[in-house]
């Protein structure tokens, strides 16, 4: 190892000791002087002695590491047994950080920098959260701890046991999806719940159908409806989480189909034109991942073969700069036209026609769509009975 790296990780390591003494420091700082069990000089001074035998082991052998471990688990344990001779009531969370403090300073010498730099924070975020914890501990209850381990033992133990195979006629019924299904179920419903407990009706509510959405919109329902059957009073704002459900269901359909499914992309852009979201973030960033394979074959032409694509065709040159885009609808009209007036078929110079248009369905749609389309000409549309 080079002297420069050797030197950054011990400086690593005694800034994992200094961050867990400063924690633990101001964490006992209203105690006198000379009773704490440790501050910042000796988390700091701690954190180097095991980036030191981290670097020792390196020279003398693997084991030198786990013995220097060994000798600080001792001596940690004997300052807490005379600490215990004098107060009975006397907790473990500063001597755990300690040899943790020792594990992450060798680890940073033998392992991996970043891992061991994430792992101080996360404990010191832990450290440093101890009354937060506490309140939620105290605010549990049985029933509550009860459905939490059973959420556990449904989603951890049974679940990787079951075969992910298909069963029955068509191999149709599959053991782990259909039980994924009742953990998706169950994980909406605790988490409903304790957002509900946490942050009250209203925000539990919309946290719910927010992140519930990206998981399942049918689940996210089919939670919030049992906790309205459970307590009549939360309805309308249940109400407001299953709306929140089913509109994130959208933005999830567009991320994973941008992710495993580029194919299936195309078509979606045709629902955001008839929206008319023809330049909004979900049509451009669908565009952009469609375009891509195009862009990087640095095409100099890009033939439109959809009906809706030609209201596309201001934000696709903006994606494809300096590439021909072509309106397949729009040559065809200049061709025929051509073609009828070489064959003198085209209709006298005149008074344009007029221009009716009938629907079978709503016309609302077709007048918003069709509106899009041919601007000013547009002619509101009538419904007909076939």
């Amino acid at each position: 190892m080079e002297d420069f790296e050797l030197f950054r990780r011990l400086g690593l390591a005694l800034a994992i000791g200094l961050l867990f003494g400063l924690e633990r420091g101001w964490h006992a700082r209203g105690e006198p002087e000379g009773e704490r069990v440790a501050g910042l000089r000796t988390f700091g001074l701690t954190g180097l002695l095991g980036g030191v035998c981290g670097w020792l082991g390196m020279l003398v052998g693997p084991v030198f590491p786990g013995l220097a471990f060994g000798a600080m688990a001792a001596l940690v344990a004997v300052t807490y047994w005379a600490q215990i001779e004098e107060n009975e009531d006397q907790g473990l969370t500063t001597e755990v950080a300690l040899l943790l403090t020792f594990a992450l300073g060798a680890a940073a010498l033998l392992g991996d920098m970043a891992a061991a730099a994430a792992v101080a924070v996360v404990a010191t975020a832990l450290l440093s959260l101890k009354r937060v914890l506490h309140g939620w501990v105290a605010r549990i209850r049985q029933f509550e701890l009860a459905a939490l381990v059973q959420l556990a033992v449904i989603s951890v133990v049974i679940l990787p046991l079951l075969p992910n195979r298909g069963y029955g006629p068509g191999a149709t019924l599959n053991p782990h999806e259909l039980w994924l299904a009742v953990v998706i179920v169950a994980g909406l419903s605790f988490l409903g719940y304790a957002a509900i407990r946490v942050a009250g009706a209203g925000l539990g509510a919309v946290i719910t159908g927010l992140f519930g959405g990206l998981a399942s919109s049918t689940s996210t329902t089919l939670a919030l409806s049992r906790l309205v059957r459970s307590d009549a009073r939360l309805g309308p704002v249940m109400a407001i989480g299953v709306v929140l459900a089913g509109s994130v269901t959208f933005l999830r359909v567009l991320v994973v189909g941008t992710i495993f499914a580029r194919d299936l992309l195309a078509p979606l852009l045709v629902p955001l034109v008839e929206e008319g979201w023809l330049a909004g973030a979900e049509t451009t960033m669908i565009l952009k991942r469609y375009l891509e394979p195009l862009k990087s074959k640095k095409i100099d032409t890009l033939l439109l073969g959809c009906t809706h694509y030609p209201l596309l065709k201001p934000l696709i040159n903006r994606i494809l700069p300096g590439v021909k885009v072509i309106d397949s609808a729009r040559e065809t009209a200049l061709s025929v036209r051509d073609a009828l007036v070489m064959s003198g078929l085209n209709a006298p110079a005149g008074p344009a026609g007029k221009k009716e248009f009938y629907v079978t369905d709503t016309p609302d749609s077709f007048n918003k769509t069709g509106k899009m389309f041919l601007k000013k000409q547009m002619v509101k549309a009538s419904k007909v009975e076939l």
